[in-house]
């Protein structure tokens, strides 16, 4: 075979395997094709449960807030039980101050317990603890606190106290220091989650200890009302002092003038001689009428 007929007899077979290759090669795209959406939706598969299964980021927390740390809680009865008064367990200060951190304001607020107030927190604690409660009062104080590792994340904190118009104190810790529209001595308002009965030493000669609730929250609120309340309360409460204080004064006058006349009267000598000399009424009898010397003339006889 001369080179012309074998180019020619090479060209037809290479005409006769291109559309075999095609054929192929179109078969293998659309395999490929049929295979990779099948394994995304395998992978969309295991992402899908991989994200119902993880906890959502940000999540409100649910109240009563509860830990397995709460157990371990030991709330103090009285100021000899000091340690447990004192000590605040880390890993459910942790739990409680995690909470708060994914927790909004308008959350909290709609978890109130409004059943809780001081009284209750004080004789129950067991029962309110990890409860939304709100009290209010005038703040005393309030200073920056360094915190231990812990699950929140939070290291400092700022510790204070407020006492209403009874005289019961609550101790509270921040996650945020004092607002610019706040100040000491002012009317303030706490919500937030209640851990335990907690003890401080108080600043009396002596320090004794005193035992109070400890809540902690986000941050501090202005109060007004307890502003004005405190105000009108101790408007009356100076209005009856100064009764009081009136009607001590006209009793102690009062006293001083009686015995003043007691001692005027004991000074006279003779008004006590002539109660000395003064007969008595009933110890003698009534002299009787003496006769006449001379009878009357009797004018009939003349």
């Amino acid at each position: 075979m001369n080179r012309p007929a074998r180019m020619g007899l090479l060209a037809g077979v290479l005409l006769l395997a291109l559309p075999l290759g095609l054929a192929r090669s179109a078969e293998d795209e659309k395999s490929g094709a049929a295979a990779a959406p099948a394994e995304s939706a395998k992978t969309e598969a295991k992402s899908d449960a991989g994200a119902k299964d993880a906890p959502k980021a940000g999540a409100m927390p649910a109240f009563p807030l509860t830990s397995k740390y709460f157990d371990k809680i030991v709330d103090g009865y009285s100021p000899d039980d000091q340690p447990e008064l004192v000590e605040i367990p880390l890993e459910a200060m942790g739990d409680v101050l995690a909470a708060l951190k994914n927790c909004s304001d308008e959350h909290l607020r709609a978890n109130l317990d409004a059943t809780a107030n001081f009284k209750l927190l004080m004789k129950d604690p067991e029962k309110y603890r990890g409860h939304v409660v709100e009290l209010a009062g005038v703040l005393r104080f309030m200073r920056k606190v360094g915190l231990e590792n812990n699950v929140s994340g939070v290291n400092e904190a700022w510790q204070g106290q407020i006492s209403n118009a009874e005289g019961f104190i609550t101790t509270f810790i921040s996650m945020e220091p004092l607002g610019e529209d706040l100040k000491i001595n002012q009317g303030v308002r706490v919500t937030g989650v209640f851990l335990k009965r907690y003890g401080y030493l108080n600043r009396a000669p002596g320090e004794q200890l005193q035992i109070c609730p400890l809540i902690f929250v986000k941050h501090l609120e202005p109060w007004s009302e307890l502003k004005h309340t405190t105000v009108e309360r101790s408007w009356s409460m100076i209005i009856m002092d100064a009764l009081l204080a009136l009607l001590a004064v006209a009793v102690l006058v009062g006293l001083l003038y009686s015995r003043s006349m007691n001692k005027t009267k004991a000074a006279n000598v003779f008004t006590k001689k002539k109660e000395r000399t003064k007969p008595a009424e009933g110890n003698f009898p009534k002299p009787e009428k003496p006769e006449p010397l001379f009878p009357k003339p009797d004018s009939d006889k003349a």
